[in-house]
């Protein structure tokens, strides 16, 4: 149960790069999480894009991913893992 309880609680942090506007939603609809959204461009192709921001917990990055390859095959996302928060994040078991 300890690590059970100590895997969930590492939380990751996800930038997602997206031409679809509408996968944000898909997030907080599917995983229940707050997500960050700015607007960009990118750098290379002059495209815009959409720049979505989301702290998961380490068991939420496998549904993340389904979420996004079902919402743009294309998307682009890095994650940083052991990412320290300090506010309003659902710890859940």
């Amino acid at each position: 149960m300890l690590d059970r309880t100590h895997f969930q609680n590492i939380k990751t942090s996800a930038l997602i790069f997206t031409t679809n506007p509408n996968a944000v939603q898909a997030i907080m609809d599917e995983i229940g999480r707050g997500v960050t959204c700015w607007e960009g461009k990118g750098g290379f192709s002059g495209q815009h894009t959409y720049i979505f921001n989301v702290v998961i917990s380490k068991h939420e990055v496998s549904h993340l991913r389904r979420i996004v390859i079902t919402a743009d095959p294309n998307a682009f996302v890095i994650f940083n893992n052991k990412v320290d928060v300090c506010g309003n994040f659902i710890k859940r078991l």
